[in-house]
């Protein structure tokens, strides 16, 4: 038998065409041996170690741990609750392992409040009143440094504080034997953050953390609380008048 250019086609032409007669075809194959048709058919099955494994939507679910449920109806309306499980996984994903995204969000918002700036900064307000240095002016403007420690250190002392930057002080008041009786103007306008951090820096400055005890930074949180009493100058100098004060 020749092909269309007359030359002889090879043996495996020919054994397709007797196997497609004859099911039960012997044939040779590349090595050699002659393959019984019959024989193929009756081949023995393969282990069962050699079959896939039956692999469902619930065995990947398992696997991965997350929730593939599509978050869309069959009439194509959102699922009531649809892929919380995966949106879940994916926050938790994001977050620290052992943080809780309320304990992130607090701990970035305590880094972000940078009191040390922010105070020099805010600071620049007193200056002409309780001078750079915080020593005040004799008689006319108390000083800072070496005194403000002593309230911060008594009972009630740290609220005060804070009353006096929103509402003022208006009264006589004696510091180191030298007499005081101006009116600290309140300071209200001022940011909860810019607030909390010049008073931190007024705490640490001049020598004065020295003499502070269990020294822990005001936070806005706690000028905030204190917003909206409606105090007058007045009524904090009564708050100053109820402190034990050395």
């Amino acid at each position: 038998i020749t092909n269309d250019v007359g030359q002889p086609e090879d043996d495996s032409v020919q054994g397709i065409r007797d196997e497609d007669q004859d099911p039960l075809y012997e044939g040779e194959t590349g090595t050699g041996e002659v393959v019984d048709g019959a024989a193929l058919n009756n081949a023995p099955e393969l282990p069962a170690e050699t079959v896939a494994p039956n692999i469902t939507l619930q065995s990947v679910q398992a696997d991965m741990n997350v929730n593939l449920e599509s978050p869309f109806a069959a009439d194509g309306s959102l699922r009531q609750g649809g892929g919380q499980g995966q949106q879940q996984n994916q926050q938790d994903q994001q977050q620290p392992q052992g943080q809780s995204q309320g304990g992130q969000q607090q701990g970035n918002a305590q880094s972000s409040f940078d009191w040390q700036q922010i105070g020099e900064q805010a600071y620049s307000n007193c200056t002409s009143c309780h001078q750079a240095n915080g020593q005040g002016v004799p008689g006319a403007f108390p000083p800072l440094a070496g005194h403000l420690p002593d309230v911060y250190n008594t009972d009630g002392g740290r609220e005060y504080i804070l009353n006096v930057l929103l509402y003022g002080l208006q009264g006589e008041i004696q510091i180191g034997g030298q007499s005081y009786n101006g009116v600290m103007t309140a300071w209200s306008q001022l940011s909860n953050e810019e607030i909390a951090a010049v008073i931190n820096h007024e705490l640490t400055s001049w020598d004065n953390e020295g003499n502070v005890q269990n020294f822990q930074p005001i936070q806005p949180d706690e000028v905030e609380a204190l917003r909206g009493q409606g105090l007058s100058a007045s009524d904090v100098y009564d708050i100053r008048q109820g402190l034990n004060l050395p």
